[in-house]
């Protein structure tokens, strides 16, 4: 949830509140004035207690977790060997396959060399 989100949801809790205690004032007789209070206090402690919630809860909703994939992607490429072995694991087994016996001349001692490997992708 984004911050607009949030200044909205914090506006309507305590829009609503303020309209229902004005609602329960205004009734008069209906509501004893010494009930009143614990009303109100009970009222007023329900909205703090859901703004806080609001304000400091963590949303799951879809573009937060976009973002959340972006934070963890970019943890992810400063971790140990990361990008080299997401790609790895992307990979089947023939992908695999092919991908050693590319990287592989055939007395299979010897690594191709980058430029070697680029000039037969080019060629």
């Amino acid at each position: 949830m984004f911050v607009r989100e949030r200044v909205f949801a914090t506006a309507t809790i305590w829009g609503v509140m303020t309209g229902v205690i004005a609602v329960i004032s205004s009734a008069g007789s209906a509501i004893p004035e010494h009930d009143l209070l614990p009303i109100i206090s009970i009222l007023s402690f329900a909205a703090v207690l859901c703004t806080r919630f609001v304000w400091n809860a963590k949303f799951d909703m879809g573009a937060s977790a976009n973002v959340v994939q972006m934070q963890s992607s970019g943890k992810a490429k400063r971790t140990e060997g990361g990008r080299v072995g997401r790609l790895l694991d992307a990979l089947d087994v023939d992908e695999i396959e092919e991908l050693r016996s590319r990287l592989e001349i055939e007395d299979d001692t010897e690594a191709t060399t980058f430029d070697e490997l680029l000039s037969q992708y080019k060629g």
